[in-house]
């Protein structure tokens, strides 16, 4: 108020003052405060996202976003050598490895925004499958690319990755992606999904600022807490956040392949905007214990025969569908005594693990 004081005098009566104080001394107005409460853009409408991920000119990188949760500067930043894949038990899982970030003036840093961001990330089997394809016409093309840019700029037979064509690209990609966003039905659906109406033309402008490419991170992250099923301590290692409830290593270390690849079957068997949860599939003669918590299994029993199968549940409500040949004893919550869990849907390795398998015929 003291401020539009100021400002009224100067105005009105002219009266010669040399300066104004900051707006509010750097603190957030409370009407700010409340509408990044009720307005926050931190979830969007999964029907008009889907439509940008298949229908819109940026499909490919909108896809790679919501599934990904990248900042723009992470996903310029990627490199060739960034997309890896694994093959295992349930076929194969890619995932990018973000070793840095593309900078505004279009040169790539080793340096990431924070230490966390320097992480693995699971792509659920369609994007990864398109990265890859893409990644082997464009070498297919070039030859070796492995450590250039992924999104450069194929024109002829160049590859363009120079800071003045990536600073381009990133500037554009940032208002394209932002524009996209802004269309008229996302507008609409956030404005309608809104629990409080005080103020709507404010409200409606503080969500048309907030709608930006950032947006497509902040969903993610709110997708991966509500409806992914991923436990709780996994999700800010996925966003490259730094969890200050535990020590922070102080010296850098590498996943193994076999870490890796229980990271994408976290990601294969949870649910997510571009992929639905997944049941880990196992040869019954095989088969000793799933490698993460799994609300789906599908054995395979060899022909001819039989198992006498026990199955561990935490959870009476959880609902268990058998067919073919087979007996099944369910051992109930009585039965053991329960461990700390992350997250109330999933349960402890103990807990999944065949206790008991034997032929019933010979």
């Amino acid at each position: 108020m003291l401020k539009q004081l100021i400002s009224y005098l100067i105005e009105e009566d002219d009266i010669q003052i040399d300066c104004l104080p900051p707006d509010l001394d750097g603190k957030t107005s409370h009407l700010s405060s409340i509408m990044s409460q009720v307005d926050g853009v931190r979830s969007l409408p999964p029907d008009e996202l889907l439509a940008l991920c298949k229908n819109s000119p940026l499909a490919d990188v909108i896809s790679i976003l919501t599934d990904t949760g990248l900042r723009i500067g992470e996903f310029t930043g990627l490199l060739f050598c960034s997309l890896g894949y694994l093959d295992g038990s349930q076929g194969r899982m890619y995932y990018l490895r973000v070793s840095g970030q593309l900078l505004p003036d279009g040169k790539r840093t080793e340096m990431p925004k924070t230490l966390p961001s320097y992480r693995i990330i699971p792509l659920c089997p369609d994007v990864g499958e398109a990265m890859y394809q893409r990644v082997m016409t464009l070498s297919a093309i070039h030859g070796d690319l492995s450590l250039q840019l992924l999104c450069g700029q194929s024109e002829g037979d160049a590859f363009l990755t120079d800071p003045a064509t990536m600073r381009i690209y990133r500037d554009h990609l940032s208002n394209a992606i932002t524009d996209l966003l802004r269309n008229e039905g996302m507008l609409q659906s956030l404005y309608a999904a809104r629990q409080f109406v005080f103020n709507i033309k404010q409200q409606n402008d503080h969500v048309y600022r907030r709608l930006t490419g950032h947006s497509e991170r902040r969903n993610f992250c709110t997708f991966l807490y509500c409806h992914s099923g991923f436990d709780a301590p996994e999700i800010p290692k996925l966003m490259g956040h730094a969890d200050k409830t535990r020590k922070q290593p102080s010296t850098s270390y590498g996943a193994t392949p076999s870490e890796i690849y229980r990271m994408c079957l976290r990601r294969y068997v949870s649910q997510s905007l571009l992929h639905s949860a997944q049941p880990l599939r196992y040869q019954a003669d095989n088969f000793k214990r799933s490698e993460v918590p799994s609300c789906a299994l599908e054995l395979t029993l060899p022909p001819h025969s039989s198992y006498d199968l026990i199955v561990d549940d935490m959870d009476p409500e959880n609902e268990l569908h058998f067919s073919g040949t087979l007996t099944a004893q369910k051992v109930r919550q009585d039965d053991f005594t329960p461990g700390p869990y992350p997250y109330a849907l999933l349960a402890d390795p103990d807990m999944y693990m065949v206790r008991k398998k034997s032929k019933l015929f010979s």
